[in-house]
C-alpha cells in the first residue's frame, strides 16, 4: 500500500486506530496521535520564523541543534515508553504506543516553547 493510501486509510483518532488494529502489534505501533501532527506543525512554524531571522552561520547551527533534538526526542521517548514492556502482548503494545505518543507530543510542545521563549518569537505558531 502506498504511503498516500495508508494515510487516507488511517482513522481520525488514536482510539479508532487502536480499535482498527485490534491485536495486530505492527498496526498498533503504526498508530499516531493527531496531536503529534499538530505539535509538529507548530514546531515547523516556530523553526521557520526563527530561521528567517538568523544569519547563515546561525542557521547552520540551528539546523544542527534541531537534528540533535530530533534524535534526542526519539531516544528519550523510546526509553520512557520501554518501561511498559513485559505485559500481555496486545495490552503492552497499546500502552507503549500511548506512552510513546504522549512523550512525543510533550517533547515537541516543550521544544516549541523553548524556541519561542529563547528567541522572542511572538504570536501563535499554529
Amino acid at each position: 500500500m502506498s504511503s498516500a493510501a495508508l494515510a487516507q486509510s488511517r482513522p481520525d483518532t488514536l482510539a479508532q486506530c487502536f480499535d482498527a488494529a485490534g491485536a495486530n502489534v505492527g498496526k498498533l505501533y503504526a498508530c499516531r496521535s493527531p496531536e503529534i501532527a499538530r505539535e509538529n506543525a507548530r514546531l515547523n512554524v516556530a523553526y521557520k520564523r526563527l530561521y528567517a531571522r538568523l544569519n547563515p552561520y546561525r542557521r547552520t547551527l540551528l539546523g544542527k541543534s534541531q537534528a540533535a533534538w530530533i534524535s534526542f526526542r526519539k531516544v528519550q521517548c523510546d526509553f520512557e515508553s520501554s518501561q511498559l514492556v513485559g505485559g500481555p502482548l496486545g495490552i503492552e503494545a497499546r500502552a507503549q504506543v500511548e506512552a510513546l505518543n504522549r512523550c512525543l507530543t510533550d517533547q515537541t510542545r516543550s521544544r516549541v516553547r523553548a524556541l519561542k521563549d529563547a528567541y522572542g518569537i511572538r504570536g501563535n505558531v499554529g
